[in-house]
């Protein structure tokens, strides 16, 4: 037993499956440093995740030659060896550092938004040229912008909700400031309609102008929503001690009914399927402990509920 458990020192049960890692990790084509970043990412996850960690033929040939006395032992050592790094201080710096949220620039002086202003006017200034130049540009559409105006200032005087949520006031009132923002863009271009024939060079100039900053707004509202988005994902993810504890319940509900008897039978094509249909749509989680076995299956099982009791 203790020449096997040499052999494998980092059996190890991972959070979003069971991942055998062998102690000699070079040997099998990782490093401590993979394993290390691999356990930070997982821990990132509300529930387990809908994908389990690669792990090399080799390592499951070795994990599957353990002898069925020793693997009780194994499993155990395994989750302490998990349990101990997740727990200590280095993982909660390495954690606090990789979910540090990445932000976009959202600065509209940047040299970045800056840049893509002067592109947008390019653009804009070349499509209303031509729209003017087919006669795409009329009189009918002023009248047709004029009608939306119109619309646009019904809908900005509709009564508030009655309701409290807030997820409904919110949507509210961001429809409402969306529409404020294309009445106020729709009545600066309603005011350029006597440069259309007067002067169609200022008009050009006006209109990409506005259209330019209309699209420069959008991006830098669209930035903005996405870095708030961010600060939230990263605040819910922050505490990585209540992410294990949801996971390891998901784990233990999830296992509770095992058949490590069910049988398995070759499919056509060479691989092997649950006989019992109802075990073919088992969640990953249930057909991954089915995998271990009894001994180890078990064993992680007596391990979570350990660990639940001490996070709780």
């Amino acid at each position: 037993m203790k020449k096997t458990l040499t052999r494998l020192t980092l059996l190890s049960f991972l959070f979003s499956a069971f991942c055998f890692i062998a102690d000699d990790l070079t040997r099998f084509g990782t490093t401590r440093k993979d394993f290390e970043e691999q356990l930070v990412e997982l821990a990132a996850h509300r529930t387990f995740p809908g994908f389990a960690p690669f792990v090399t033929q080799e390592i499951r040939n070795t994990c599957k030659a353990i002898p069925e006395k020793d693997r009780k032992g194994a499993a155990r050592l395994a989750a302490e060896l998990t349990r101990s790094f997740v727990m200590s201080p280095a993982f909660s710096s390495l954690y606090k550092t990789s979910q540090k949220p990445v932000f976009l620039d959202a600065d509209r002086n940047s040299a970045e938004w800056k840049e893509k202003y002067k592109s947008e006017l390019t653009a804009e200034a070349e499509s209303v040229r031509y729209m003017l130049s087919s006669g795409a540009l009329s009189d009918q559409i002023f009248e047709a912008y004029t009608g939306m105006l119109e619309g646009f200032k019904a809908q900005l005087e509709a009564p508030t909700p009655e309701t409290t949520d807030p997820e409904l006031l919110k949507t509210f009132a961001d429809m409402k400031n969306l529409l404020q923002s294309e009445r106020l863009y729709l009545e600066k271009v309603i005011k350029l309609r006597p440069l259309m024939k007067s002067n169609p060079q200022e008009f050009v100039k006006q209109w990409s102008e506005l259209s330019a900053a209309r699209k420069i707004d959008e991006g830098i509202r669209s930035a903005e929503e996405t870095n708030r988005t961010r600060l939230k994902e990263a605040d819910e993810r922050k505490n990585f001690k209540d992410n294990i504890r949801i996971q390891l319940e998901q784990f233990l509900e999830v296992t509770k009914d095992v058949d490590y008897d069910a049988r398995l039978v070759k499919q056509g094509w060479g691989t092997m399927e649950f006989e019992n249909p109802e075990y073919v749509s088992k969640p990953m989680l249930w057909k991954q402990c089915f995998r271990l076995g009894k001994t180890a299956g078990n064993e992680f099982r007596a391990f979570a509920t350990e660990w639940l009791t001490e996070l709780r």
